[in-house]
């Protein structure tokens, strides 16, 4: 089945480009502007090259690789601190480090340091 012409710039358009939705990248988010394409192009090689495409996303924000870059470094650090946050933390909130102070019952005391504290106590009272 052979490909139509707006198919091959399509995909063109999508090697070259990326287009992300900025109400659902930014939480709250009430800008004029709806859509973000990073590109290496200028603004004007996108309209010259791509004038059926890029008119939907009118009006959008041009962004360079290199700003899409951090905008990809966002989403992953995001992602892994929600990860992370599922994994370690309990339903009320709290992390590992802290669980015995809310959780007494989950708490066990050092088998070793207690074992130095009652030498210890034992060695001070023979004193």
């Amino acid at each position: 089945m052979a490909k139509s012409q707006f198919d091959v710039l399509k995909e063109e358009f999508q090697n070259e480009c990326k287009v992300i939705n900025l109400k659902y990248e930014y939480e709250g988010y009430i800008g004029v502007e709806q859509w973000a394409v990073i590109t290496e192009l200028s603004e004007k090689e996108l309209f010259e090259k791509y004038p059926d495409i890029i008119s939907r996303y009118i009006p959008f924000v041009l962004l360079s690789v290199e700003q899409g870059k951090a905008v990809y470094e966002f989403r992953r650090n995001e992602s892994k601190f929600y990860k992370r946050s599922l994994n370690n933390e309990d339903a009320f909130g709290c992390d590992d480090e802290l669980i015995g102070i809310f959780h007494s019952e989950v708490f066990v005391p050092d088998f070793f340091e207690q074992q130095i504290t009652e030498e210890y106590e034992e060695n001070r009272y023979q004193l």
